[in-house]
């Protein structure tokens, strides 16, 4: 958390040497700058706020000449330099809503960002600040996760941006609201990444976690079309890959289907490439829908298991599932730890047992047998628990007799192509 009344608590170094003077900030959606005049040279400054992701970097924009001096990497400092170059742009919609007066003292939670991972990370934030006494919290949110910000904000700002992509770009008016905001509150901060808070998802989503019970199995696949699960992770054109995603899954659920009759099976995520077998019930969305997204954590929290391919779309499966699989291609390796909210809060056996990260390079046949005992294994953590807690030894042994398929697996599957040859 850093102050920005009365001036942000951030240092800087001018390109010239000397330590800048901060004289103030501005906040135009996704970055926070102060504003900073060298005593030495007598430059003007935008410096971009020690916050966020990459939170080391030093990014300074000339104010005059409009010469950058950054550190930032590529992806990064190329978002800056959008948000520098849209500043003429006409900002988009903004949806105040107001729940409870802000008071004097007002903790800006600034969930804007063009990754949708960074977006839900500073949201969960929030968890961070809920208990701290006599703040009121103002959170500013990109449409699509309006549904998630919880109770216990005070006000919430809605922007409406037409892509994703824009959300980086200069927002005059989130800057003007934000310094309307400033100049009748005693206090403001900026509440930066919480690495370490305990994350309560009912908190955001409104839906118990983890709540499959013994039966019947229940698998959710979640679906993207931008980075696709191909057969040992050879690469392919896009629309080779899909089709190759499709025909995994589909074995993938067809061969658990073999072994658990009862299954259950849905698809969540963006995209509408295929279809799915006729027992699957496909949930999937062209375009961000609150109403189908609610229904996607409500399906989410009574899986067994979910899979998908690692990235962001596995943030809300992981929080919800009760056990989940990411497909890891090599290139993501670096960032495997974008659940770190709700792992953080486990016991490291519990962590371990319950999420897997598996090599995009693995067989077919592997994965179904990982899935097959993430699956199993929940059902008879279910089991125990109800037997444990069964009226009486009678009740118990009953339970056991008639569940007793999830107490045994078979040896290691086998999955098979359309023409018997293994997988």
């Amino acid at each position: 958390m850093i102050d920005l009344l009365p001036l942000p608590e951030d240092r800087f170094a001018c390109p010239c040497g000397a330590e800048l003077a901060v004289q103030g900030f501005t906040l135009p959606g996704m970055f926070v700058f102060a504003l900073t005049l060298c005593p030495a040279c007598r430059r003007r400054f935008l410096s971009r706020l020690h916050v966020d992701f990459a939170s080391t970097i030093e990014f300074h924009c000339d104010i005059d000449s409009g010469e950058v001096h950054s550190t930032a990497p590529g992806w990064y400092h190329n978002q800056l330099l959008t948000a520098l170059g849209s500043r003429d742009r006409k900002p988009p919609p903004i949806d105040r809503q107001t729940r409870r007066p802000l008071g004097p003292d007002v903790i800006i939670v600034n969930a804007l960002d063009v990754i949708y991972g960074h977006c839900l990370h500073k949201l969960f934030s929030c968890s961070a600040v809920k208990d701290i006494a006599g703040v009121s919290v103002l959170a500013i949110v990109p449409d699509f996760l309006e549904w998630l910000v919880p109770g216990s904000i005070d006000e919430v700002w809605v922007v409406r941006e037409q892509e994703r992509a824009h959300f980086c770009r200069w927002n005059a008016q989130v800057a003007l609201d934000v310094a309307q905001l400033a100049a009748g509150r005693s206090r403001l901060r900026y509440l930066d990444l919480a690495w370490n808070q305990t994350v309560r998802i009912q908190d955001y989503s409104s839906v118990a976690p983890r709540n499959a019970g013994i039966g019947p199995a229940r698998v959710t696949v979640s679906w993207r079309e931008d980075r696709c699960w191909t057969l040992r992770g050879r690469s392919l054109p896009k629309e080779e890959a899909l089709a190759e995603q499709l025909r995994l899954y589909t074995l993938l659920l067809e061969t658990l289907r073999q072994h658990i009759p009862d299954l259950r099976a849905h698809v969540v995520g963006y995209g509408s490439y295929g279809e799915f077998p006729s027992w699957t019930q496909d949930l999937r969305l062209e375009q961000h829908d609150p109403a189908v997204e609610r229904a996607w954590a409500k399906v989410l929290g009574k899986s067994h298991l979910c899979i998908g391919v690692h990235g962001s779309n596995m943030i809300i499966p992981t929080a919800h599932a009760a056990r989940t699989i990411e497909i890891v291609p090599p290139d993501k390796w670096l960032t495997v730890a974008v659940t770190w909210e709700f792992l953080n809060t486990m016991k490291a056996s519990d962590a371990m047992t319950r999420y897997r990260l598996l090599p995009d390079s693995a067989s077919l046949s592997d994965i179904a047998w990982v899935a097959l005992v993430q699956i199993r294994r929940d059902q008879q953590r279910a089991l125990g628990h109800a037997m444990q807690h069964a009226a009486s030894p009678r009740e118990a042994l009953a339970l056991r007799v008639e569940f007793d398929d999830v107490q045994t697996l078979p040896r290691p599957i086998v999955c098979r192509d359309e023409r018997g040859e293994p997988l």
